[in-house]
């Protein structure tokens, strides 16, 4: 399978639901780096648990405007229990250890790894593009 584009923004965040949800997905792989215009990008990898197809997705993060990740055990990885995903007036908010006020689909000051940025591109990958 080729790498193939998704979506971006709020039609990735209305594609990655139902089946090709990232809820019970394991987090594979996160990846920092800066382009030729030191920008930084945050990449990350995604093992779809419910899609049928058992597809990996990457998302793409640019125009970073905040981003939090925490583990106090280096060998802990995660497995995507819950997630905030949506579109504020900061911009696109991935939060993948949210704190749920009324179960309220909004940003928390007490949610947990989460990124804030302009854009986001998502894309199916193969399994060898892990690395």
């Amino acid at each position: 399978m080729p790498i193939t584009f998704i979506d971006k923004n709020e039609n990735l965040i209305s594609s990655l639901s139902g089946d090709l949800t990232l809820l019970s997905g394991a987090l594979k792989k996160i990846d920092f780096y800066l382009d030729e215009k030191n920008e930084l990008f945050i990449d990350l990898i995604v093992a779809l648990l419910y899609d049928p197809e058992k597809r990996i997705v990457k998302l793409t993060f640019s125009g970073i405007r905040e981003y939090l990740f925490y583990a106090s055990h280096p060998s802990i990885f995660f497995y995507i229990e819950d997630y905030k995903f949506l579109k504020n007036d900061r911009g696109i908010y991935l939060c993948l250890d949210p704190f749920w006020e009324n179960k309220l689909n909004k940003v928390s000051t007490q949610d947990q790894n989460y990124i804030v940025a302009e854009q986001v591109d998502g894309y199916f990958i193969k399994p060898d593009k892990l690395t």
